[in-house]
């Protein structure tokens, strides 16, 4: 666990922003369970710090975990609208159609959970 991944997990931004500005860290360093910083900021709604390393343009959006969900996924899954759409779709890289290991994608885990906003940007953007 760095100093970035415990930061973007807790979901702090200012922390994240300077060890981001040093340059010496890796941002795609993957943990014990396989994922990013990214990836944990991401599930745990921290927009924040989600946009700080979106930033870059280095960050790979469709990390996935050990059972095979990305962020959007999880962001689907927990309902987090603002960071499904301006954050994770908006970037024109996420994966809307990836399955898990649940055969599952971020669409039918926004049905699942009956996140109806969610539900209607990912059909939104499936269809466009």
């Amino acid at each position: 666990m760095t100093p970035l991944w415990w930061a973007a997990y807790k979901g702090y931004p200012e922390v994240d922003k300077v060890l981001v500005d040093t340059g010496k860290v890796k941002l795609d360093e993957k943990d014990g369970y396989l994922v990013t910083p990214f990836y944990w900021a991401a599930q745990n709604g921290h927009d924040a710090v989600v946009d700080l390393l979106l930033q870059n343009g280095k960050v790979d959006v469709n990390v996935k975990d050990k059972m095979r969900r990305t962020s959007l996924s999880l962001a689907a899954r927990n309902g987090e609208e603002a960071l499904v759409q301006c954050r994770l779709l908006e970037t024109g890289k996420a994966d809307l159609t990836g399955k898990d290991r649940l055969s599952r994608t971020p669409l039918a885990w926004a049905i699942a959970k009956k996140h109806e906003g969610v539900v209607k940007l990912l059909q939104s953007y499936n269809s466009s």
